[in-house]
């Protein structure tokens, strides 16, 4: 018998969680489901990875009509994925993981992710604030 699979387009999609999300002391766990490339705004390309929401089992967002994070218009939205990356604050973190755990070289599936907002670095020189992390894996 052949064997046969489908996926979604909802399945896949995620709310990305952008540093107007981060505030100190915010806490989210997941489980780790993919990495994808997207495009940012200056037009290069960065990796995001999304995650099922473990707990809370669903947060609540502002979304535009497009899905998209929208803290100035946007609608509150219940979400149960979601996924991170192409900040700073991220990228610093989980290369501290990987000098920290010699095992961790990247996300595997199913790991147990958390992320915790430490704080929050202003922006010099023009540039935007930088949320700081603690990421936790748990494979």
């Amino acid at each position: 018998m052949p064997r046969t699979a489908a996926g979604t387009t909802a399945e896949a999609s995620s709310v990305i969680l952008a540093a107007q999300f981060w505030k100190p002391q915010t806490k989210i766990s997941g489980i780790y489901v993919r990495s994808f490339p997207t495009k940012l705004q200056d037009g290069s390309v960065s990796e995001c990875h999304q995650f099922l929401c473990a707990k809370p089992e669903v947060i609540e967002i502002p979304t535009n009509e497009k899905g998209r994070v929208d803290f100035k218009n946007g609608k509150a939205t219940k979400v149960d994925k979601f996924a991170v990356g192409a900040l700073t604050g991220i990228e610093m973190a989980l290369d501290a993981v990987k000098v920290n755990a010699p095992w961790f070289r990247q996300f595997e599936l199913r790991d147990k992710v958390t992320f915790t907002c430490t704080g929050v670095q202003a922006g010099q020189n023009g540039n935007s604030d930088m949320p700081e992390f603690l990421i936790e894996v748990e494979r």
